[in-house]
């Protein structure tokens, strides 16, 4: 049996499922188990403060736990060990958001906020709309969905095709490859 044209192509388009970061509960949980599977005993306090830190993936935690493996004397490890880890390893500087990165591109490219929300099609809003897209997709964990209720409330294909269309680009077009290695520094600082 042949699926509808319409069908394949949108199976074709595969399917976005965001998965969250775990919470602070479950990072605890996850700690603890971590721990106790390489027989490490660590005070409440020690895996209350991790788990209390940045919002990370789970596989942070599995580093996490391995550097604090290594600095434990006897398995054992105090809130003064804590500290000193924590100040050999700053913490990592969170994503920037749709809005930071729409902003960092209109002013780059010298337009308005709203002008990469806007239905424009000049081709000046459009390229600078498909390299804030690009960067989205590259530097958040945002959904085509969300990205896309952020620039003008755009269907997810639509986000997808821009994304696409400027990776293209990039490869061929060095003002474009500029502008994205640029505010990639911007977002970064």
């Amino acid at each position: 049996m042949a699926l509808h044209a319409a069908l394949r192509s949108r199976l074709a388009g595969g399917l976005a499922v965001p998965l969250a970061l775990p919470g602070p509960a479950a990072r605890r949980t996850i700690l603890e188990q971590l721990a106790d599977a390489r027989g490490l005993s660590f005070p409440k306090s020690v895996l209350q403060s991790l788990a209390g830190g940045p919002n990370v993936p789970v596989s942070a935690l599995y580093g996490a736990i391995a550097q604090l493996k290594l600095a434990a004397r006897d398995g054992r490890l105090g809130q003064d060990d804590l500290r000193r880890l924590a100040a050999e390893h700053p913490q990592p500087v969170a994503p920037p958001s749709l809005r930071e990165i729409a902003r960092a591109a209109a002013k780059y490219f010298g337009l308005k906020l709203a002008d990469l929300k806007s239905p424009s099609r000049r081709q000046a809003v459009v390229a600078a709309r498909g390299v804030a897209i690009y960067l989205a997709r590259l530097q958040t964990q945002c959904t085509l969905d969300e990205i896309g209720k952020y620039f003008g409330g755009r269907d997810h294909t639509t986000i997808l095709h821009g994304h696409r269309r400027t990776e293209k680009l990039m490869k061929r077009d060095p003002a474009t490859r500029h502008a994205i290695s640029e505010l990639k520094k911007t977002l970064v600082a």
